[in-house]
Parts: C-alpha cells; sequence; structure tokens
C-alpha cells in the first residue's frame, strides 16, 4: 500500500507545473512549500507564473487538414506525370514552363513558388500555393471517408467551433480592401476574355465530345442570356479552367450550360412543332443526367453541382415542364450550397476572411443566383421557399465590373443581331434583382403562407401596406440607367433584362394587393380596402402591358426571359376583370388581346406558357368577354415570307470578336414595331383611378370565387390560335379553371399528347 501511494505522489510531482527559476534552469522541481528545494539551494524566489494551455485541435481543423492531405497527395500525383508542369494559381493550374532552384515569392499575387524535383533528368518546375491551391473539384478521386463529412455546422452542431466564426454584416460600403480586390478581379476577367480565343484556337477547351463550333456557339448565348438576370456561373473562373481541368470546370456544368444555351437556339431546318423544337437540347440533358446519377458527385460537395443543379432547374421548367425534377434538382443544389457553408459569407470556416477575392465573388453570385431562383419557384409552383433571407449573411456586394459596361448583343433577341449603344448594365441589373427577390420572400411568406389564412386580416393590411412602402422605396433608389418609366421610354436604356426586371417589380405588386380582392376573408377590413387593392393591380397590369409593347418594339416578343411570361399571365388576369365590365375595344380588351397573343407567342417555343394560356381563356369564356377578332398580329412575330424566330437563331460566329462587327442592318418590315400605349396613370399607386371607379367592385370580387357561374359563351370561331382544340384540350375544360397567381404551375393539367419530356426521344 504503501508503494503504492508513493508511486501515485511521484506521478502527480511529475504532472505539476515546475517553478519558474526551475523552469529557466531546466532543473527537476519537487514543487515543495514554500519554496522548492532549488530555489532554496539557490536562494531563488520561488514563483509559479500562469501558462496558458495549448488549444486542442478542433473537429473542424481536423477535417480541414484531412482533406488539405488528400489534396496534397493528387497534386503530388500530377506532378509525376514527366510531361506537365502544374503551376496554381488562386486555386487553379496552369502549364508552366519556367524553373527555378530555391522558393521565390510572387509579387503580384502573394503565392509561393516551390521547386518540386522530377524524376527526370530535366530542371525542376515550380508549384505556386496558395490556400485554395488544393482545390481541385472534380478531378480529384474519392478522398477518405473523414474528408467527405459535411463542412458547414451551424450553433446547434456539435461540431460547430465558435473560433472560425466571425459576425459579418449583410451590406455595407466598399472598404479599401475591396477596392483592391475589384481591381485585380477586372484585370484578370480583360484576361481571361483575351485567353479565350486563344484557348480554342489551341484547342485546350474540353467541350465533353460536343462539335467545338456549336458548343461555343451555344456558350456564348448561354452568357448573353442566362447571365443577364442571375449570373450562376462566373465567366473568368469558368473558361480558365475549362482549358485547364480547374476546380470551377466539370462536365456536369458544362452540359447544363449547353443545354440552357439550346433553350434559345433552333436547328438551321425550322422546327415544325415545340416537340421538334424541345428536342434539340435532349443530347445535352441526357449527357447531363447520365453524368449526374453516374458518378459519384454527392460524395463531396462542390460548387460547380450547385451551379449545374440551378441551371438545370432553371431550364427544364421553364424550357420543358418539368415540374418535380426541376423541384428536386433545386432542393438539391440549395442543400449543396449549405453544406458548403456559401449561405453564411464563406466556406468550411463560415466566413470569407480566409477565401480569395474571386472565391468570395463565386461565393456570392452562386448564393445570390440560387436565392432568385428559389423565390420564383416558389412562386411558379405554389411551395415554401427554401433559401430565408433571415437565414444568410452574403452581402448583396459583386466586385467584378466587367459586365456592367460590356456592349450587349442581341444575338437571340433580335432578328438582325447588333451590339447596342448601352451598356448592358449586368451587374446592377443583378444586384436590384437580389433586392427585389428579398422583398419577394417578404410578400410570399407573409401573404401566401400556409398560415397567412389564420393571421389576423387586419394585420394583414398592414405588413401588405409596409411592403407596398418597401417596394416603393426599391422603385425609387434605382440607378438612373435602370428607372425605367412606361411614359417616359428615353429616359434609360431599354434593355430586355432591365423590360424583366420591371414586369417582375409589377407582379410583385399585384401579388402583394390581390388578396384583398380575391379572398373572402379579407374583403370586409375595410370599406374601401378592395376597391384601393384592385385599382393598385389595375394601374400595374396597364403598366405591364406597356413593359411589354415596348420590349415588343425593341426585341423579338417570342423569346423574352421568362418571367416576363409569368407578368404577362399575371396583367391578363386583372385585365379580363376590367374588360368584362367595360364596352369591347376599351384599352383593356386591348390589352388583354395583346397579353393572350404574348402568350400564345410563348407556348410557341415553351412548354410553360401553355398552362396559364389555358387558364386564361377558360377565364375569358367564363367571364364571357368579348374580344372581337384574335387574330395573331403579325408584327408581335419576328418573321416575314415563312421565316421565324429560329432563323434568327440559325448559327453565327460565337466569338465577342466577331460579334462586335454586327451593325444595325434591321430592314423595314422584317421587324415592324408597335406603339407604346400610353395610359393616363398618376404616380401614385393608391389613387383610386376616375375610370376604374364607374366598375361594380363587388361584381369584380365575385369574379374571384371558383362558385362564380356566369354564362359561357364560346369565343370567336376564327380566334383558331387559341381555342381550345388548338391547344389539344376538351373545350369543356376551360370553363372553371381557377387563376391563381401563386401556384400556378401546381395545378393538376395534363399536357396534350407529345408534350411531355418523355416524348422528346
Amino acid at each position: 500500500m504503501s508503494q503504492q501511494s508513493s508511486s501515485i505522489r511521484r506521478r502527480k510531482q511529475r504532472s505539476s507545473g515546475a517553478c519558474d527559476f526551475c523552469r529557466r534552469r531546466k532543473l527537476g522541481c519537487d514543487n515543495a512549500n514554500p519554496k522548492c528545494e532549488n530555489c532554496r539551494e539557490h536562494a531563488q524566489t520561488c514563483t509559479y507564473s500562469q501558462r496558458p494551455r495549448a488549444a486542442r485541435p478542433s473537429n473542424g481543423r481536423i477535417q480541414a487538414l484531412e482533406a488539405e492531405n488528400a489534396r496534397l497527395r493528387n497534386i503530388l500525383g500530377a506532378i509525376d506525370r514527366p510531361s506537365t508542369a502544374i503551376e496554381t494559381n488562386g486555386g487553379h493550374f496552369t502549364p508552366s514552363t519556367s524553373s527555378t532552384t530555391s522558393p521565390r515569392p510572387n509579387g503580384s499575387n502573394g503565392t509561393i513558388t516551390v521547386p518540386v524535383t522530377q524524376p527526370t533528368a530535366s530542371r525542376s518546375r515550380p508549384v505556386e500555393t496558395t490556400p485554395e491551391s488544393f482545390d481541385t473539384g472534380h478531378a480529384q478521386p474519392r478522398c477518405p471517408l473523414a474528408a467527405r463529412k459535411a463542412q458547414f455546422h451551424g450553433p446547434s452542431s456539435f461540431m460547430f467551433d465558435e473560433q472560425l466564426v466571425r459576425p459579418q454584416q449583410t451590406s455595407r460600403t466598399l472598404t479599401s480592401t475591396d477596392i483592391q480586390a475589384k481591381n485585380a478581379l477586372l484585370a484578370e476577367s480583360t484576361r481571361q476574355r483575351q485567353m479565350e480565343s486563344i484557348n480554342v484556337r489551341s484547342g485546350k477547351l474540353d467541350f465533353d465530345g460536343t462539335d467545338p463550333e456549336l458548343a461555343m456557339e451555344l456558350l456564348f448565348v448561354f452568357w448573353n442570356r442566362q447571365q443577364q438576370l442571375y449570373p450562376a456561373v462566373y465567366r473568368p473562373a469558368f473558361m480558365r479552367d475549362m482549358a485547364q481541368q480547374g476546380p470551377y470546370f466539370s462536365k456536369l456544368l458544362l452540359n447544363a450550360m449547353l443545354l440552357a444555351g439550346a433553350k434559345y437556339m433552333r436547328p438551321p431546318a425550322d422546327a415544325q412543332n415545340i416537340t421538334e423544337a424541345t428536342a434539340f437540347g435532349k443530347p445535352f440533358l441526357d449527357r447531363f443526367e447520365t453524368l449526374l446519377h453516374s458518378t459519384d458527385i454527392f460524395r463531396m460537395s462542390h460548387i460547380t453541382t450547385v451551379q449545374a443543379l440551378l441551371i438545370a432547374a432553371d431550364t427544364i421548367f421553364s424550357w420543358l415542364g418539368e415540374q418535380s425534377l426541376s423541384w428536386h434538382y433545386m432542393g438539391i443544389a440549395i442543400n449543396i450550397l449549405i453544406d458548403l457553408g456559401i449561405h453564411a459569407n464563406g466556406s468550411i470556416t463560415g466566413t470569407s476572411g480566409s477565401l480569395t477575392p474571386e472565391r468570395v465573388e463565386i461565393n456570392r453570385r452562386v448564393f445570390w443566383s440560387a436565392f432568385i431562383l428559389d423565390k420564383i419557384q416558389s412562386i411558379y409552383q405554389g411551395r415554401p421557399s427554401r433559401l430565408r433571407d433571415c437565414d444568410n449573411r452574403v452581402p448583396i456586394l459583386f466586385l467584378d465590373e466587367y459586365e456592367e459596361l460590356e456592349p450587349l448583343n442581341t444575338f437571340t433577341y433580335t432578328l438582325e443581331p447588333k451590339m447596342l449603344d448601352s451598356p448592358a448594365y449586368s451587374v446592377t441589373t443583378f444586384e436590384q434583382l437580389c433586392k427585389l427577390s428579398v422583398l419577394m420572400d417578404k410578400v410570399v411568406c407573409s401573404l401566401y403562407s400556409e398560415k397567412s389564412s389564420l393571421t389576423d386580416p387586419v394585420e394583414l393590411l398592414r405588413v401588405s401596406n409596409s411592403l407596398h412602402q418597401d417596394l416603393l422605396e426599391w422603385r425609387n433608389l434605382l440607378p438612373s440607367h435602370l428607372a425605367f418609366r412606361a411614359d417616359d421610354p428615353g429616359h434609360s436604356p431599354i434593355l430586355p433584362h432591365t423590360l424583366s426586371l420591371m414586369s417582375m417589380y409589377h407582379s410583385l405588386v399585384i401579388l402583394l394587393h390581390r388578396p384583398f380582392v380575391s379572398d373572402g376573408h379579407l374583403q370586409s377590413i375595410a370599406p374601401t380596402a378592395a376597391a384601393e387593392a384592385f385599382s393598385v393591380c389595375a394601374t400595374a397590369a396597364f403598366e405591364i402591358d406597356n413593359v411589354l409593347r415596348l420590349y415588343a418594339k425593341n426585341f423579338c416578343i417570342a423569346s423574352p426571359p421568362y418571367f416576363i411570361s409569368y407578368a404577362t399571365y399575371v396583367a391578363a388576369t386583372i385585365l379580363v376583370r376590367i374588360a368584362a365590365q367595360g364596352r369591347p375595344g376599351s384599352n383593356a380588351h386591348k390589352c388583354l388581346r395583346h397579353c393572350l397573343s404574348v402568350l400564345a407567342e410563348h407556348r410557341t417555343y415553351c412548354l410553360a406558357p401553355r398552362q396559364t394560356l389555358k387558364i386564361l381563356i377558360g377565364l375569358v369564356k367564363r367571364l364571357k368577354v368579348d374580344l372581337g377578332d384574335l387574330t395573331v398580329f403579325d408584327n408581335l412575330w419576328c418573321q416575314q415570307s415563312g421565316s421565324t424566330l429560329s432563323d434568327n437563331l440559325s448559327p453565327q460566329p460565337p466569338h465577342d470578336e466577331v460579334m462586335m462587327n454586327h451593325t444595325d442592318s434591321t430592314q423595314s418590315g422584317r421587324h415592324r414595331p408597335l406603339p407604346v400605349t400610353q395610359y393616363a396613370l398618376d404616380g401614385d399607386l393608391f389613387s383610386f383611378d376616375s375610370t376604374l371607379a364607374e366598375f361594380d367592385i363587388d361584381e369584380i370580387m365575385r369574379t374571384f370565387s371558383n362558385t362564380y357561374n356566369g354564362p359561357t359563351e364560346p369565343l370567336n370561331a376564327h380566334d383558331d390560335f387559341v381555342t381550345a382544340a388548338s391547344l389539344g384540350y376538351d373545350d369543356q375544360d376551360w370553363i372553371s379553371a381557377p387563376d391563381p397567381l401563386f401556384g400556378i404551375g401546381s395545378l393538376n393539367f395534363q399536357a396534350p399528347p407529345g408534350m411531355g419530356h418523355e416524348d422528346l426521344s
């Protein structure tokens, strides 16, 4: 027992900290009180200083080290290839022929060049490393299980590490660091644009088996169309890594982009129907689905997977009418985005402080693109959104402004492609769209959630008025080059994406106020509440028609941004009720006819507008609105003598430097503009227009009820382009179709035979 006690005492003594004197002299300290033996012998003061304990490694640190180890192994494996030198810059591999014998700093980017010894007799080749140099994206093999664990963990998780999270503001002004990064990104974007044509000519680009000429044309269409509204793909990084197999390129993403480009392209031979037109994109969709399901793509989260799924989800919904599959793709993309921690303004660490400016820019663009598409899908499909503004810390701040002042090419927008005199203003348009999508999230959650019907109507009216003021403030704070006004079209440049932005704004105004006219429990809040709400909706509907006419005057109305189709439908649901109480030939009748013809044009090239057109025709019949002659307006079609939109979309030189040579060669008669109809609408949306005051608001409210049984009358016989038979439906299907604004894609209407995605083969 005494030996055991002595052993325990010795272990305790060995584990005790030595005094300051013994630690300095590296002597064994017996920790005796009041002085240890060594301090007594040397007449020293025996003191003990508090020493901080070494922090134990966190789970996040261990995971990061394990992932880094796996990536280093990949780099070492690549170095072993005798014919290739690897030089990484900001996480991207570039060929290198330089040599070095000692490490040297690179003054331009702060990277370090490290010599690598080759097993051959050749001189050593450099490898530049940065904090992101080891992110090889899909090129890396399967990693250990620990490296495949989720990367982001919130405060409720046991893996949450407080040391790695720093509170950040979600909106801020430019700092000196931001300005430096802004200049660097702009310079790199300019350089990469120059490298694109060089890489094409040298055959370095990986097109995954697609004909290079066709692929470059589709990519040009993608950059010219998709990027104007939600730039989910950062062009400089993607095109650079496409040549170098870097982390921001993947074949999955490439095929999603080619599919999106194919949406606006047609084969040289004109497609005779919608099935043939959509079949042009089938090879890219098939390849996309093959890559998605046949690889270990979900074992690790990659930002390119998020981008690919976002683009594919938007394309297959608006073009192919795929509702469920699009919803699933969108959900998976958002899950991966959260797993990467992008919603927390960072990556693994939950902060952007350790990321390169390029990665921060990419993260922000990807997040806000996902946020916008999530809100649009939420409205279309009538389902809860998955990304909430309260759950993100990503500022609406984009530093690379190369695309802001880049001239817009009207390729796929007009019959005769040309470079507009006005810059594209892509970056500021995207910023304003982000801000508007935040308001869209509030509108949908406040008035269209499952529990909104349980909320006190007075409270809903207060929220609605508050959101209306937020929308007006957004409109008033628009930059001057985006502040489009229907009564003064020359006030700002007329661009397709700015018109789409304004159509979205007016659609939100209607979404915000129509429940106080259509929902019975909200109609009795105040004597004038319904009338005021309908006045606001009517004003917005006429404004949307103005936007449509201005779009048709300047661009081809057949293939606008898809949200214009939704705005057309929203406006028509209001205009049809005004027309029902007005005289034939009134402004409401003209605008309604215009909206129907626009949707009839859209359904020729996309599947989604077919359902909205069906709803509206049913409503026209139910309210027995006399629309007169509904013959398709010739000047709405971008065609003459049998030519169609596909003539405009036939193969054209895809490169930017070639597109710059196009001039305005529009011929008289090939694109006949429509006059922009102006209405006497004042700026105060809450003022009850004198014309609208003549209508029976109670009758208008009754038309929103599904039990409203007004007598039905068939449309004119010569209006066969919008009849039930022409769309493949039974004529009786039109009578009782509802006309919702939220969730129009969720209505269980079957498409006509041959229109489904399964019939594309």
